[in-house]
């Protein structure tokens, strides 16, 4: 992950978010495969910035700056300039997953952040409780609050379901979705989903073949053109991944997958 001279208060909450990821992993997931962790946090943030630095240069597949001047229009107040958009993008993807972690975020008597973690990932919820925590973590250590109902917004646009078509939202889900997998340096991140589903839910079932080849089968349903696909992946310097040909397409219970694994 490349550092940003310009935003020292941003690359020291991108420092604090990938602290309070490891933090959780090591002290209640007991390092256990996962899937919402730094890895995840790194990719993010690696494919964010890299569809950003190519729209505002003219190379615009997602219509990002369009979306900015949406954005914009409708908040008078919270306006994002275009050189604002990249720091304001780092910070919600910093902060996009703590609600999987954390039940929200406090000041200690010395005034530091501190998460009160969870027990174990939780998804459901978390990008509101992510919003919580990233307005407390933004009021008190970035001087840029005006950047944060925008990033509030993003971590929402995050959620997996869309809500119609918003402004972001395809560059969110297309960054948190396929980005994220590409960039991921963690091969057993999906094992790692899984094991979160479990935790969160011992009934829980999925069918193996899609789940394993998501990468591939969201980028079409998130982006249906061919063209624009292939735009994304040349900025990202990527491939998609082979397809998984040899899981089931049967659902089972994500617990007898972990078990014969």
């Amino acid at each position: 992950m490349s550092k940003n001279k310009f935003f020292p208060a941003t690359d020291r909450i991108i420092k604090e978010c990938f602290n309070f990821h490891n933090e959780f992993n090591q002290k209640h997931w007991q390092n256990k495969n996962s899937f919402h962790d730094a890895n995840h946090l790194e990719a993010t943030l690696k494919a964010g910035e890299k569809l950003i630095k190519a729209a505002l240069k003219g190379n615009d597949p997602l219509e990002i700056k369009k979306d900015l001047i949406k954005w914009n229009k409708k908040h008078q107040d919270n306006q994002i300039k275009q050189k604002e958009l990249l720091e304001a993008v780092k910070l919600a993807f910093a902060c996009h997953d703590l609600g999987n972690i954390a039940q929200k975020a406090v000041l200690d008597k010395n005034g530091e952040i501190k998460l009160l973690f969870l027990n174990q990932y939780k998804a459901k919820k978390a990008e509101l409780r992510s919003q919580k925590i990233s307005q407390i973590i933004i009021e008190n250590l970035s001087k840029k609050k005006k950047l944060l109902p925008f990033i509030k917004y993003l971590i929402k646009e995050t959620e997996l379901e869309p809500q119609g078509r918003k402004p972001f939202g395809l560059f969110a889900r297309v960054t948190d979705q396929i980005g994220a997998g590409l960039f991921n340096k963690n091969k057993k991140r999906l094992l790692g989903l899984l094991e979160e589903i479990y935790a969160e839910n011992p009934e829980a079932i999925f069918s193996p073949f899609p789940f394993f080849n998501f990468i591939r089968g969201s980028f079409q349903i998130l982006i249906p053109e061919k063209a624009k696909r292939t735009a994304v992946l040349k900025i990202w310097n990527k491939e998609l991944p082979k397809k998984e040909g040899k899981f089931s397409k049967q659902q089972i219970k994500v617990e007898d997958f972990l078990n014969n694994i």
